[in-house]
């Protein structure tokens, strides 16, 4: 017996500002077993857990404080909303204080530099800008401080414990020359350092605002009542409690809900929200529309095939909202980039001061604060998962949805790309059918008609309008019991007491559908499949891109070769009449033998081949099986995301790798100079977030704006 469920908790949590935050989170109830889900959101600080029974919040809230954050259950969304407005409001209000109170401390600063430090009036603008330096130390500073001891206390290194070391070590000697008259002091310094790190956190925040919140189904549609019909009556129902068989009765303009099959005779929809496609798609009765789809037509009917829960919209959604909390090569290298790092910073900060212990003490201590701030890795632990992130939403422009972060290393690794034939390089629309030695008469299109309606294979819904094309709309269709769709052979069922197939055969190479009746072949229609015009484009441009096109194929050798002939793929590069399991030990045998494999499809009998290679991408519209299967999906008919998603996914390893260099050269060279003396404090306070701002606006215009 599976374990049950309760009611979700979302926890608002103070603290959490880089991708080790919630690292350090996820790896603290990775193992948990009173945990079904986990959701962070850094853009609102919000945590959302699905417990089971036996959680308990008190303990939990306990664990995350432990790891150095603040954390409180919000009981409903009206008070989530209303805590993290008075969170915003703080952040504003820390900012506010500490860029007054590091403006007027600079004044007095200048005046001290312009020449007053000379004059009797010295000593009192030293203890004016001490008192000004307060605010800023005990106000300004304190998330740093928090987050240092809290990152101690779990033995846990932080990108804060750096600064938090350099701001008080800073604060507690100039206070001593402060009182001591004698030395320098760096309230000016460590305040710019504070306000300019604040400022960029609040960057960052935003930042993470409009990029990293997980996505909604409000951001679809808002519609939230829908008529659904109760035998002759209407009735008002929320889009939550719409159930599986549900009419439901959409009129112009309305959004579906749910996964739903079509009963009135056509409709026009607009499918621009999921496909980012703005031309209207003719839908045929019987046929299958996916949730967030628009109707464009009149007034139409549908029957509910899934909840609003589970539709494949919500799975796109949820799939898209694991993704970006998923935790890839990159974000592990970055992460482990700044633990280390930090460690190091500090120790060679220490190994400074002690080297000047004898000689100059204020002039290490200068360097080594100028080190301490210079070198702060946190742009290691902002960019990175930025970067991902922004690709993420990028893909879904392009009409490609990702299920993993890994995705797109995996994909440019890849050296083979293979695709199944039929539903990924044909369509329904791309079918002619021809029966043979006669048309069916109308009782026995519409058995035909009902045994495909069950079925969303290609071939099934190219019969189906071939089958409304010869009588028009079907009223009443018989009813289908026992049915059956078996992967590469057909559907069968039993109507009326009487045993109908519809098989899938070859007969001298070229593909057929026999319509049996009691084993008795009725009969037969030949299948022909175009292939679009701009797929051999596409395998072209995949070659150029140094890529081995394959084909696999079901069908047989002669209809297999006169495909891979029409996309100039090679002749032994197109294995025909393959079964599911020999798909799956050719993508695996392929896989060992090189560095990585894509395999594009979109039926039950691919998905074992899906899981063989080293990134699957299933087609729209294709089998729900496939499509849970895989790494990717695309959001349009066809295959023209796909280009540009591997293109894209070039451009975001050169970010990355340019990133990664960045913060080197940078780090290595800013703390040479630190080491050396090059460098103030203050100059350092002026560099670092510099840095972090640079490398943020790197990342977002080159991964945005890059060949729209």
């Amino acid at each position: 017996m599976e374990p049950t469920t309760t009611k979700p908790h979302t926890f608002l949590v103070d603290g959490m500002h880089c991708a080790n935050c919630l690292r350090k989170i996820r790896s603290e109830f990775v193992s948990d077993s009173t945990l079904t889900d986990l959701r962070i959101d850094i853009g609102r600080r919000t945590l959302r857990v699905t417990p089971l029974e036996g959680f308990k919040p008190e303990f939990f809230k306990e664990r995350v404080h432990k790891l150095g954050f603040e954390i409180k259950e919000a009981q409903n969304d009206t008070e989530l909303e209303t805590r993290i407005r008075a969170e915003n409001k703080r952040f504003l209000y820390r900012l506010g204080v500490t860029a007054a109170s590091t403006g007027n401390l600079m004044l007095v600063s200048f005046a001290l530099y312009s020449g007053a430090a000379e004059t009797e009036w010295a000593h009192s603008l030293e203890w004016l800008s001490f008192a000004l330096f307060l605010p800023v130390l005990l106000y300004g500073a304190y998330p740093f401080f928090v987050s240092s001891y809290q990152s101690l206390k779990a033995k846990r290194p932080s990108i804060d414990l750096p600064l938090s070391i350099a701001i008080l070590g800073g604060s507690i000697l100039s206070t001593y020359h402060l009182v001591e008259q004698n030395g320098q002091i760096y309230f000016d310094s460590l305040s710019m350092i504070v306000l300019l790190i604040l400022s960029t956190r609040y960057l960052v925040f935003k930042v993470h605002q409009n990029y990293l919140a997980p996505m909604s189904i409000t951001d679809v549609f808002n519609q939230k009542q829908y008529v659904v019909l109760k035998g002759d009556s209407k009735s008002q129902v929320d889009r939550d409690n719409i159930q599986i068989d549900d009419r439901i009765l959409l009129s112009k303009n309305d959004t579906l809900p749910v996964d739903a099959r079509l009963v009135s005779t056509h409709a026009e929809i607009d499918n621009s929200a999921l496909t980012g496609e703005s031309l209207p798609q003719t839908i045929e009765r019987g046929e299958r529309i996916y949730a967030g789809a628009r109707v464009l037509s009149s007034s139409i009917e549908t029957k509910a095939l899934s909840t609003c829960k589970t539709s494949r919209l919500n799975f796109l959604i949820e799939s898209v909202n694991k993704g970006l909390q998923s935790r890839s090569k990159w974000v592990a290298l970055s992460d482990r980039a700044a633990s280390y790092f930090s460690v190091s910073i500090v120790i060679a900060s220490i190994a400074v001061i002690l080297t000047f212990w004898t000689q100059d003490l204020t002039e290490g201590f200068n360097r080594a604060l100028a080190l301490l701030v210079v070198a702060c890795p946190c742009a290691l632990g902002i960019v990175t998962p930025l970067a991902l992130s922004l690709s993420f939403r990028r893909a879904l422009n392009l009409g490609l949805l990702v299920k993993d972060h890994d995705f797109f290393e995996k994909l440019q690794s890849c050296h083979y790309a293979v695709f199944d034939k039929t539903g990924t390089l044909t369509s329904a629309q791309n079918f002619d059918v021809h029966w043979l030695p006669r048309p069916p008469s109308f009782v026995e299109a519409s058995v035909i008609f009902a045994l495909e309606s069950k079925s969303d294979h290609p071939i099934a819904t190219a019969i189906r309008r071939n089958c409304s094309k010869m009588y028009g709309v079907f009223e009443e269709l018989p009813e289908v019991e026992d049915f059956q769709e078996l992967p590469s052979v057909g559907v069968e069922g039993v109507v009326n007491g009487k045993n109908y197939s519809v098989r899938k055969s070859y007969i001298e190479g070229v593909q057929k559908i026999t319509f049996s009746e009691n084993t008795n072949p009725v009969l037969t229609a030949t299948i022909h499949a175009e292939i679009p015009d701009n797929y051999q484009n596409i395998c072209h441009q995949l070659r150029e891109a140094g890529l081995q096109v394959m084909l696999l194929s079901g069908d047989s050798q002669a209809e297999t070769q006169r495909t891979a002939k029409l996309l100039g793929i090679k002749e032994n590069f197109a294995i025909a009449e393959c079964t599911p399991e020999s798909k799956a030990e050719f993508i695996q045998d392929l896989s060992r033998s090189s560095k990585g494999v894509l395999f594009v499809g979109d039926g039950h009998n691919d998905t074992l081949a899906m899981s063989r290679a080293t990134v699957a991408i299933s087609v729209f519209a294709g089998m729900e099986t496939a499509f849970k299967a895989s790494q990717a999906y695309f959001l349009k008919p066809g295959l023209t995301s796909l280009l540009p998603a591997l293109n894209y996914t070039n451009t975001l390893v050169r970010v990355l790798k340019r990133n990664l260099a960045a913060s080197f050269i940078y780090n290595l060279t800013f703390g040479t100079f630190a080491l050396l003396g090059f460098i103030t404090p203050l100059v350092a306070a002026i560099l670092m977030p510099v840095s972090s701002l640079s490398l943020i606006l790197h990342t977002v215009f080159s991964l945005n704006w890059s060949k729209k």
